[in-house]
């Protein structure tokens, strides 16, 4: 399912640049911000000593941490003081209280700005202990040459009760193999990882951009639940790129997500309930970022109103006020729907752009923590926490946020997405690594939730020895322990070289042999080193290696993995290797060199020994291949010395795998019925884009079947008074709709008492009334009766012809109902009256009272003028008038008799295996006798599908006129979808557009037609001039015109103008097919009679 971040350039474009720096400002809450206090030209005092502070407090502690807080003052000299920060266990007495030593409160605390409000905090303290805090401002240095100002006043606190013993570990991803979808993880399960890239173990997931791209070159979100939480703790070791430049703007790029069970397990990551996300912002170096969505919490009619004080049903960071006093942002996504943010960022950057301390290329740990804040009498109480740490120092941390108001008390986080995006394309070519992630409820690396980590104890470096040959390479890994013996992660680590001229280390451990020799690799983290020795010795020159084990490790329908163990160059370094393919059987001297995936040539070694995997990309579907290689040093079509040739392997790629289900939705999704009725289910299934799936297996259950029963195929009966729920099954994704059973309360059938004649032909009257109730809750049956007028009820026999004949079932309470009493006489005045009932005339059938009688005239009759015979395959043009509607000038494309399914001019017939398709002999057809098109649908015909396809092609038309002579079979079984297809029309560009008889089974039938372009709307044209109704049994005269130039479509029947539109958009291919592709329904459901569509004539014509 592919989602899209709306957090983008939009952004940029519809924020002012006023707005943004206030948004900016808003931000920045690190001590060192001149944004915090307003600027002064001069604070020097009048004895020159610093002045002193006089509101120092406690403004929030932990188990083992205490904040304080105060307001910087001047060092005499009129520049920001520094100062010595004091503590003990109450009383405190400055004399003999120690200065702090750990915590960003460490003496000596350097001024920032004068006036500014000052936090820092001191760590290390004793759990449930009281504590006192003084300190005085100084300039100089301390024990050297510092001026002293007086004493601050005494600030006091209590530190908390202990942290939790441990956390809860949810989720742990090594990346050691591609089964992401075995271990959890879902709606992207292809994830790329390297062995060229790990902290430990053998790989690492690679996130790669390439230029201008959006997402990784694997695509979309991976996603993973795991156990609800009010707390969640993600950390991770990451690396980037030497040219790692971010999204190269002041927004993105995201990199992981936290959703809540207040979102479905599908849903998109940016417009929700809440979002958290864990991310950097790069400029000039990556600045840690954590940030809060919740739009979808957004009332979108209160745009910019402050709902804080009004009610708890709104957004907590931004568009409908905000109660915690951190900056927020509002902004319309671009179609109309309104979201937010808010951004908590570090005061300045941690990935550092250049080699060092905190470089970007060296792997890092990373670890943020979200607690949702607290729900306090109905109200969401700003005391959520969120932190971020770095190499373990903690970098962002606030602990009064509001995520959520009241509106959400049992929201909990359920789900991480690894889900990189960079909403404007990547700047650069450049990649991301991950490994060893973990979530839990609580940090994992200390045991609480942001308490202080141990101190490293001891510091072991592995492999402790190593031999090689010049220019041979070792990854060295070091694991620091507390004095406990627990092993430490999150700590910074600095590698030296005894012997850099022998050999080399870099900021990450891999070290690089350079001359014969010895040297100490050693790694020190806080204080504490452990050695490694390296010796060196010059390599014998020989030949490069053979493979022996080339295997194909497994195929997807495009791709090859390959696998095969690493050989020496013939200088005691890895070899590379020249890589080929070709469809089976493989020659090697015309084979090509593989130019897609990490497979491609040359491919760089990286261990002698080690399991090298690797990925053909761009192979063809179900196809066998071979696969060989050859190891060779320096370069290809330079200087290269080759082995021999490795082993073929051959396999052969796999066949696409079908989209998973994302959702199924189940109409109708609710429905009331008495007991008895049924109703027939359908289910759609759609893939996480949105496409509808067709073909699946679909489970049909109750949740009481003693209420209402469902069938394997979706038919539901309803059997006692209750509620129930249907549920559709699909690929374990569920839909479900309601059912409602009443029992009906019995009364007399009721009385129609709008009866009219709607409308004559010289043998026909069709009468209209609206239905009514037979007294239980059902739709009334009818006994309908006519004679020449005056009508005598006593006396006038039952209706016998025409869909009007005796007794007429019911259809739906309420509906407006038409039917056709046929077989009377020419220009003759007649009577038409009914009576409701229930039950079986004649047997038990009660009745309601009789209706109001209608009456009308038939028309004159006219004789039928015969029609030219026509020739066999060369159809001629059809008589002048024949399509009243058909512009003139039209080109004639094609004139179908429908004395053959194959003519000379065109017309074809397609999809008719099961000969469904076929001519046959119709007296009474109107236009071209006796030949006709008969389509048959017989018992058993599944919908979504048409029995076969008579088309011709068209010659790029932008204007296109069809007429054609049409008949349904009376009765006709509708489909459940309401639509019954008749022809289509197909542009050079994809998609259609068709004209269809629409209505409910069982009728009312009319036309209606529908365009379904690719990127243009795709909406019913209702016929908007007037409702026509279908006769079933009757020939019909369609007649069907659309133009380009103005957007038109029109319809026809009968001469009747049905619909007519302009401005409807057509797509950029002209028409290029018309096809008499006749299908019932939209997908499932079967017949259960044989159903017919005859057509007489088609005549298409245009330009």
């Amino acid at each position: 399912m592919p989602y899209l971040f709306k957090l983008s350039k939009r952004v940029a474009r519809t924020r002012s640049r006023a707005l943004i720096l206030a948004a900016a400002a808003a931000f920045a809450c690190e001590p060192t911000d001149p944004m915090n206090g307003p600027a002064h030209p001069s604070y020097a005092t009048i004895d020159g000593r610093p002045t002193p502070v006089a509101d120092l407090t406690v403004s929030a502690v932990t188990d083992t941490s205490v904040t304080l807080s105060f307001t910087e003052v001047d060092d005499g000299a009129g520049n920001p003081a520094s100062y010595d920060v004091r503590y003990a266990l109450t009383p405190i007495s400055w004399g003999s209280a120690p200065s702090v030593a750990r915590g960003n409160c460490a003496v000596p605390v350097s001024g920032s700005a004068i006036g500014a409000r000052r936090s820092c905090t001191v760590v290390g303290l004793a759990p449930a202990s009281s504590y006192q805090f003084q300190l005085i401002a100084f300039r100089g240095t301390l024990n050297v040459n510092a001026v002293f100002g007086a004493l601050s006043n005494v600030a006091s606190g209590a530190t908390a009760g202990a942290a939790p013993a441990s956390a809860a570990v949810l989720v742990q991803e090594g990346f050691e193999d591609a089964s992401f979808a075995l271990r959890g993880w879902y709606d992207n399960t292809g994830m790329a990882t390297t062995a060229a890239q790990q902290v430990s173990g053998s790989r690492a997931l690679e996130v790669h951009f390439l230029v201008g791209g959006k997402t990784p070159t694997w695509g979309g979100a991976a996603r993973h639940l795991f156990k609800e939480t009010e707390s969640v703790y993600l950390s991770y070791w990451v690396k980037y790129s030497a040219n790692w430049v971010g999204s190269g703007r002041s927004y993105h790029p995201h990199e992981f997500l936290f959703l809540t069970n207040e979102n479905d397990v599908y849903s998109g990551l940016s417009f929700t309930h809440l979002t958290a996300y864990v991310e950097h912002n790069y400029q000039n170096g990556g600045i840690p970022a954590l940030q809060l969505q919740d739009g979808a919490n957004v009332d979108q009619s209160k745009i910019g109103v402050d709902l804080s004080s009004v009610t708890e049903s709104r957004a907590a960071a931004g568009c409908n006020g905000n109660t915690d006093g951190y900056a927020t942002s509002c902004y319309d996504q671009g179609d109309g729907n309104y979201t937010n943010a808010k951004i908590f960022s570090a005061g300045q950057p941690s990935f550092m752009p250049n080699p060092g301390p905190g470089y970007k290329g060296d792997w890092h740990f990373v670890e943020a923590y979200f607690k949702l804040n607290a729900i306090q009498s109905g109200k969401g109480v700003a005391n959520g926490i969120i932190r971020y740490w770095f190499d373990g120092k903690l970098v962002i941390e606030r602990t009064n946020v509001l995520m959520r108001t009241g509106a959400h008390a049992s929201m909990k986080f359920n789900q991480l997405a690894i889900a990189p995006w960079i909403g404007d394309g990547s700047p650069a070519d450049q990649t991301m690594w991950v490994d060893n992630l973990t979530i839990a409820t609580d940090r994992v690396a200390s045991g609480g939730g942001g308490s202080v980590p141990a101190p490293v104890a001891s510091v072991v470096v592995t492999p402790a020895s190593v031999s090689q040959t010049i220019g041979g390479t070792q990854q060295f890994a070091a694991t620091l322990k507390d004095a406990s013996g627990n092993v430490l992660t999150g700590r910074s680590v600095t590698w030296t070289s005894s012997a850099p001229a022998v050999a080399t280390v870099s900021a990450g451990g891999l070290e690089t042999a350079i001359a014969a020799g010895s040297a100490t690799i050693t790694a020190t983290s806080e204080g504490i080193t452990g050695a490694a020795s390296v010796t060196m010795t010059a390599p014998v020159i020989t030949k490069p290696g053979a493979v022996v084990d080339l295997a194909v490790a497994g195929v997807t329908d495009t791709s090859a993995t390959l696998s095969f163990t690493e050989v020496n160059d013939g200088t005691g370094s890895p070899a590379s290797y020249d890589v080929r393919f070709a469809v089976s059987p493989l020659s090697w001297g015309s084979a090509p060199a593989v130019a897609r995936g990490t497979c491609a040539t040359p491919l760089a070694g990286s261990a002698i020994g080690a399991k090298r995997t690797c990925t053909v990309l761009g192979l063809s579907r179900t196809t066998a291949y071979g696969f060989q290689l050859i190891a060779f040093r320096g370069t290809l079509n330079v200087n290269a010395v080759f082995g021999g040739l490795s082993n073929v392997a051959t396999g052969s790629t796999a066949a696409p795998a079908p989209a998973p289900v994302a959702s199924v939705a189940v109409s109708p999704a609710t429905l009331s019925q008495n007991p008895g009725a049924t109703q027939q289910f359908v289910a759609t299934l759609k893939d996480a884009s949105g496409n509808v799936l067709a073909g699946r297996t679909m489970t049909w259950t109750s949740s009481n079947a003693a209420i209402a029963a469902v069938n394997g195929s979706g038919l539901e009966t309803a059997v006692a008074a209750g509620s129930a729920t249907v549920t559709a099954t699909s690929g374990g994704i569920t839909g479900t709709a309601s059912v409602t059973v009443t029992a009906p309360v019995i009364t007399k059938p009721g009385t129609v008492v709008d009866l009219a004649v709607a409308g004559v032909t010289d043998t026909s009257a069709t009468l209209s009334f609206t239905e009514v109730n037979d007294g239980t809750g059902s739709p009334a049956s009818y006994d309908v009766r006519s004679a020449v007028g005056p009508l005598s009820w006593g006396s006038a026999p039952a209706v016998t012809r025409g869909v009007c004949a005796t007794p007429l079932a019911g259809k739906a309470i309420g509906g407006k109902r038409t039917c056709t009493v046929l077989g009377l006489s020419p220009a003759t005045a007649y009577g038409f009256q009914l009576i409701a009932f229930r039950g079986t005339l004649n047997v038990n059938a009660v009745f309601g009272s009789l209706s109001n009688s209608a009456s009308g005239t038939t028309a004159t009759g006219q004789a039928q003028q015969p029609q030219p015979p026509q020739q066999p395959q060369q159809p001629q043009p059809a008589p002048s008038g024949t399509w009243p509607h058909e512009p003139s000038g039209a080109s004639v494309i094609g004139d179908q008799g429908f004395n053959s399914l194959t003519t000379g001019d065109g017309w074809t017939i397609a999809d008719n295996t099961s000969g469904l398709g076929s001519v046959v002999s119709d007296g009474t057809a109107p236009f071209s006798p006796t030949g006709v098109l008969q389509y048959l649908y017989p018992v058993g015909f599944t919908g979504g599908t048409g029995p076969a396809a008579e088309w011709h092609g068209l010659p790029g038309l932008s204007q296109v006129f069809v007429g054609m002579w049409w008949k349904v079979s009376n009765p006709w079984q509708g489909h459940a979808s309401n639509v019954n297809k008749i022809a289509f029309l197909f542009p050079g560009s994809g998609g259609d557009m068709y004209i269809a008889m629409y209505g409910t089974p069982g009728g009312p039938y009319e036309l209606k037609v529908i365009p379904q372009f690719p990127g243009l709307p795709s909406n019913w044209l209702e016929p908007n001039v007037a409702h026509v109704p279908v006769q079933l049994g009757t020939w019909h005269r369609i007649e069907w015109l659309i133009n380009y130039n103005g957007g038109v479509v029109q319809w026809w029947l009968d001469g009747q103008l049905v619909g007519s539109y302009t401005g409807v958009p057509f797509p950029s291919g002209a028409m290029t097919e018309f096809k008499m592709s006749s299908t019932w329904g939209g997908i499932g459901g079967s017949k259960s009679e044989d159903d017919y569509y005859w057509f007489d004539h088609v005549h298409v014509s245009g330009h």
